[in-house]
């Protein structure tokens, strides 16, 4: 007997549901059965019949109560037809059996609502009141198991179309049902609505330091989360500053195995300055040319991601330039020159020291770099072309760093005091003129890389063409910044062709695409740069389908 024990509630319960099954078979017939009587017990039944007043179903699946004695002509005066179905109640008139039992129909309650097939309730009878919805209870563990008797029971009773199956939910608690959301409440979907084209750029998710907090000398990570929509995220590059803003550090993120994860490596410099560093510039750019470049002020994920630096000799001023001088105030153009420049940091030491020369129309620059010799001297060689503006040139600015990566621009009386006077046989103050510019084919597809083939007729009439490069912008998304491809030339077979190849990525933003610049650089440094709006680029575009 031990081991039947373990069955016994399980036999038990299975055989008391099915005799609550069998009970309510049983109370779902004799209601069925009393449905069809009219409401009225089987005594009342026999009664009625015996009386010759049958009670009979309409063939819409309601009743009607019939007089047996009527004719089926519609033109006798008493036809003794009472009808409660299609709304129009024939005269009774003739023997008081018949009265006495449309008094009594009278009399009846009426269903909820007006009578039958929208007419209106006889006379003198009150309205019947609003209907109430039943009141639902939660289902039991035993009603969830004897429902689906129920149901199958049901659904094989009286065709008049009055019972229901009835499902598990409908015998729980009811709960309110999910509207259809509007529009503007359907979420926000990273999919595009072209998965052939895509003309947004990476969207950036977070950015974080680990650690958040370093020594100065130490290295932190750059944590960036971000993800493009089709082509892929291809660089993400900016810069940290310093709380002051006067330190500047570069980085490049490296994307983290297959991850949307790019992790950036930062090293603090010693003596670096104490406080909160942030991310004050952060570049996104994608396969497909789409670029998007965020400021601390633009973003707050960049707002939130910030860095503590502790330094025991914290330093947050830029080097000073004291004074400037020449080797020689003048020259012949093709010869070298030294720019001598003292300049001197409180703490951390010069690092850096850069400088700029101006030319008499302002059109060409001459950059030079610079090295430490002694007492804080730096010295700077400069050279020119052989032709080049003949005039004076005059110092324009001068840029220093600190060993703690803090930085200066020098523009003052010191700076701009000092010309350099330049004498030249062949002096050339006047850029190149591009007198044409061809796109070939105008039209490419972007269902892989493409190719666009550029050739510009330029002509310099002195020193030469030394160099010409631009930008194609692509359609912009609302939202969104232009897309752009960078191109360079070359020259081919003379002096006025130049050529190159503008590629163009798969999956590029469909649409026009616009050449919006162009600079044109001369062996004399001059440069000019040319826009969409110049009559040369007018027509510099091309289709990518």
């Amino acid at each position: 007997m031990t081991r039947f024990r373990p069955y016994f509630l399980p036999i038990f319960f299975a055989l008391l549901a099915l005799v609550v099954a069998v009970a309510v078979v049983a109370r779902i017939r004799s209601y069925n059965e009393f449905v069809a009587r009219g409401g009225k017990s089987p005594e009342e039944v026999r009664a009625a019949s015996a009386a010759g007043d049958p009670v009979r179903r309409a063939a819409n699946g309601t009743y009607a109560q019939l007089d047996a004695n009527a004719q089926a002509t519609t033109g006798r005066s008493d036809p003794g037809v009472i009808v409660e179905t299609n709304g129009a109640t024939s005269t009774v008139a003739g023997s008081s059996a018949r009265a006495q039992r449309f008094h009594e129909l009278l009399a009846a309650p009426l269903q909820p609502g007006s009578a039958p097939n929208g007419a209106p309730a006889p006379a003198g009878v009150p309205p019947a009141p609003p209907p109430v919805a039943p009141k639902t209870e939660p289902q039991s563990a035993f009603g969830r198991l004897v429902a689906p008797i129920v149901n199958a029971i049901r659904g094989t009773g009286s065709s008049s179309g009055s019972m229901k199956p009835v499902t598990a939910a409908q015998t729980q608690t009811k709960e309110p049902q999910p509207q259809p959301a509007r529009e503007t409440d359907s979420p926000k979907s990273n999919e595009p609505a072209d998965k052939t084209s895509d003309s947004a750029a990476p969207q950036l998710l977070s950015a974080e330091f680990s650690p958040p907090q370093v020594q100065d000398g130490q290295e932190t990570l750059l944590i960036i989360t971000a993800m493009d929509d089709l082509s892929g995220v291809r660089n993400i590059s900016g810069s940290v500053t310093s709380p002051t803003g006067k330190a500047l550090q570069g980085f490049a993120a490296q994307r983290e195995g297959e991850s949307n994860r790019y992790i950036g490596r930062i090293q603090i410099p010693r003596d670096a300055e104490e406080g909160l560093w942030r991310i004050n510039f952060l570049s996104l750019s994608d396969n497909a040319s789409n670029t998007m470049n965020l400021t601390y002020t633009q973003s707050p994920i960049l707002q939130h991601a910030v860095l503590r630096v502790q330094s025991s000799r914290p330093d947050s001023t830029p080097p000073t330039v004291k004074t400037v001088w020449l080797e020689r105030r003048a020259m012949t153009a093709g010869e070298k020159n030294t720019v001598y420049a003292q300049v001197i940091d409180d703490k951390s030491g010069v690092q850096l020291v850069t400088g700029v020369l101006l030319s008499p129309s302002g059109l060409a620059r001459l950059g030079f770099g610079c090295h430490l010799t002694e007492n804080d001297v730096w010295a700077c060689e400069v050279s020119t072309p052989k032709k080049i503006d003949c005039g004076d040139w005059k110092l324009e600015q001068m840029q220093v760093q600190d060993k703690a990566n803090n930085m200066g621009t020098e523009r003052g009386t010191v700076v701009s005091a000092v010309q350099l006077s330049i004498t030249s046989e062949g002096c050339d103050n006047t850029p190149p003129d591009m007198r044409a510019f061809v796109l070939s084919p105008e039209s490419v597809s972007n269902e892989q890389a493409s190719v666009i083939h550029v050739t510009a007729i330029v002509n310099d009439d002195n020193s030469g063409v030394a160099s010409i490069s631009g930008r194609a912008s692509g359609p912009t998304a609302p939202g969104q910044q232009p897309p752009g491809i960078f191109f360079s030339l070359r020259p081919s077979g003379d002096n006025q062709t130049w050529t190159g190849d503008m590629v163009v990525p798969q999956l590029a933003a469909k649409g026009t695409w616009t050449v919006v610049s162009v600079q044109v650089l001369d062996e004399a440094r001059n440069l000019k740069s040319y826009s969409h709006a110049d009559p040369q680029l007018a027509n510099a575009a091309f289709t990518v389908r």
